[in-house]
């Protein structure tokens, strides 16, 4: 709760003070790393294991709008990630394969503090997001004798979490 009162503080000290008075809104396309982070992450052998989903990390992309309020921007963006694994599954039978697959569509919700660099198109930014997940995916064993071979889905499960986020907006002459 505190934490909504100084952003909202913030918000309304940057009107007040006149130096930033335009709201502008931006829509653009979001290209991305996702690191998969604790538990998520790992090889195929924690996979088998059960100790972990053993995912390495892979591409997002989507779309991203922000309203600029001075240097805090309230942003919003959907965007989908593509995570996989291979490799050894049974330490103990060098044959055992294991591919793992995950689709994660995201939906975040967040702030971010961005500043320009003079007589520059680059704006770099750090941000905080929280994050509402769908994950799906499959897992194929192979030659690992005891799970059965071939590929099987794995149920679909929604997540939150918390993004932390550095980045860059690049512009474009003056519309873009």
């Amino acid at each position: 709760m505190k934490k909504i009162i100084v952003l909202t503080a913030l918000i309304i000290i940057s009107f007040v003070n006149g130096s930033y008075s335009q709201i502008s809104i931006k829509l653009g396309p979001e290209l991305g790393l996702t690191s998969p982070t604790v538990d998520y992450s790992g090889d195929a052998k924690d996979f088998y294991a059960g100790t972990k989903y053993g995912l390495r990390s892979g591409l997002h992309y989507g779309v991203m709008g922000k309203v600029q309020l001075g240097p805090l921007n309230g942003r919003l963006s959907i965007s989908y990630a593509s995570l996989d694994n291979s490799g050894n599954a049974n330490p103990e039978q060098p044959g055992s394969t294991l591919e793992i697959k995950n689709n994660v569509f995201m939906f975040t919700l967040g702030t971010e503090f961005g500043f320009g660099i003079p007589f520059s198109p680059v704006k770099p930014y750090a941000g905080i997001d929280v994050l509402f997940s769908t994950i799906s995916g499959t897992y194929n064993f192979q030659g690992t004798s005891e799970v059965s071979s071939g590929e099987k889905s794995i149920q679909s499960a929604s997540r939150t979490g918390l993004g932390f986020s550095v980045g860059s907006e690049v512009a474009f002459g003056k519309s873009f």
